[in-house]
């Protein structure tokens, strides 16, 4: 009986490749590689709260008339309800007893008050604001530093007093605002005030009806 020899050899993988593409078979390689997962993602929106910081001012009424009038000479001489000349005087308010007007303060700002010209119903002549003081902003021309013609004054008043250099066309100061004759207002602090007119020497327009607007605003603390 013929011996049968066998022959084990030991391929590396390519040669085995090699051996099997010269053999004719069709070799086909897979790779593995990890496939890519999926990107999954969750969230939350947060609402954030934050202080005030726009600063403002409430006042209250939003709309008045000046009563309790005096002064004046006859034939002008004034009514209860109506400014005479010349010089006339009329109030909202007392000053040593009532102020109706409620200004409430925002944040913690400084107060300002200003007042506009005093214009005439029938759209003519407006009268100008003057200071009737020593060293006035705007120089009284009447007797005794009064108004003079087409012009007239406004002083706010408050239980700490009277405001005697009165208000102009361009914000100040609101010494009114608290007693120790400052304009610092803390946050939500208030301040009762009332409007005091010292009108003109005479008037150049024939209106009978004259508004002045009187306005309080909060700016950041000096």
């Amino acid at each position: 009986m013929a011996d049968l020899n066998v022959t084990i050899r030991r391929y590396t993988n390519s040669t085995f490749l090699g051996l099997l593409a010269i053999a004719g078979v069709a070799v086909i390689i897979v790779t593995n590689h990890p496939a890519k997962s999926a990107e999954g993602s969750g969230s939350t929106t947060a609402k954030l709260n934050v202080v005030v910081t726009m600063r403002s001012v409430t006042v209250s009424p939003s709309k008045t008339v000046f009563t309790s009038c005096h002064g004046g000479a006859a034939p002008f001489r004034s009514t209860r309800k109506a400014l005479g000349y010349p010089n006339g005087i009329c109030l909202i308010g007392n000053p040593g007893s009532r102020w109706p007007i409620v200004i409430t303060n925002g944040v913690r700002a400084d107060v300002d008050v200003q007042s506009t010209v005093a214009m005439p119903k029938d759209g003519g002549t407006p009268w100008q604001l003057c200071n009737p003081v020593v060293r006035p902003a705007v120089a009284c021309h009447g007797n005794g530093a009064a108004p003079g013609f087409n012009q007239f004054a406004v002083q706010n008043f408050s239980s700490s007093g009277l405001n005697l250099r009165g208000l102009t066309v361009k914000q100040s100061c609101d010494v009114e605002f608290n007693s120790f004759g400052s304009c610092l207002a803390l946050s939500g602090e208030r301040q009762r005030e009332g409007i005091r007119l010292i009108g003109p020497s005479r008037p150049g327009d024939n209106s009978r009806t004259w508004h002045v607007t009187i306005t309080w605003t909060a700016v950041p603390p000096r």
